[in-house]
């Protein structure tokens, strides 16, 4: 079995909106495309999801179970898309290392000017050289 975030992704939109054709938009997938993901989807778990009440579609108890993991699955994808954009906010942690002279009178103006554009806490160790 090979689930694809495609798969969850429709299933996601279908499941918020209950129907194909404002799924596809939302996707900017066509409604045959999403259709197909769809049943591709309930062929690999060996169930369907949502009951066919036309023109809607339900989740049926197959589908309430899937909902949240997919819903999570995705919002993990999500979290990571944004922590590797080009734009994400820096983080992990600076390390700095100095000797007595510097780190004691020289360090702690550099780091107060820098906090701000840096938005990392510093880690500082100071000893002798």
């Amino acid at each position: 079995m090979k689930l694809t975030l495609q798969q969850l992704k429709v299933f996601a939109t279908i499941a918020r909106y209950g129907n194909l054709g404002l799924a596809a938009n939302e996707l900017c997938l066509s409604k045959g495309a999403v259709s197909q993901s769809l049943q591709e989807l309930e062929r690999q778990l060996a169930t369907p999801l949502f009951d066919r009440i036309h023109p809607r579609l339900q989740l049926n108890n197959e589908g309430r179970l899937l909902q949240p993991a997919a819903e999570e699955l995705l919002t993990r994808m999500q979290d990571i898309e944004t922590l590797f954009s080009p734009d994400a906010e820096p983080s992990g942690q600076l390390r700095l290392g100095a000797s007595q002279t510097i780190g004691n009178y020289l360090l702690p103006t550099l780091l107060a000017s820098s906090q701000q554009e840096l938005g990392l806490p510093p880690r500082v160790t100071i000893t002798n050289t």
